[in-house]
């Protein structure tokens, strides 16, 4: 059975971990649990991540594969995200990912 665990649901803005980043970091974060595959991994070059989760920013001159660099950085040294290189290719994992997984179906919604 698929996991219906969508993590944007959850709290996640009273990370302190998260809340340790820039404001761009933590839209990069946002964007990477958007486009992550279901073990949390995603490419991990700036410039990909750049061209493919910032198109139309990078269009603008608003982002940059310096500025994506600079942001994986705190991600990674804040502990949110592991980077790692597989046959050449770097790759990113977001660390527990699915940690929440189930706490949805425990929230009681009183529907009027």
């Amino acid at each position: 059975m698929a996991k219906k665990w969508n993590p944007l649901l959850i709290t996640y803005y009273d990370s302190e971990k998260l809340n340790s980043c820039g404001i761009g970091a933590e839209i990069l974060y946002i964007r990477l649990l958007a486009r992550c595959d279901y073990n949390g991994s995603y490419f991990a070059t700036p410039e990909k991540i750049n061209g493919r989760l910032f198109e139309q920013r990078h269009v603008k001159g608003e982002t940059t594969p310096s500025i994506i660099a600079a942001w994986l950085i705190e991600l990674e040294n804040s502990g949110l995200i592991k980077i790692f290189e597989d046959s050449g290719e770097q790759y990113l994992n977001i660390i527990d990912v699915f940690k929440c997984d189930g706490c949805v179906e425990t929230i009681n919604v009183k529907q009027s």
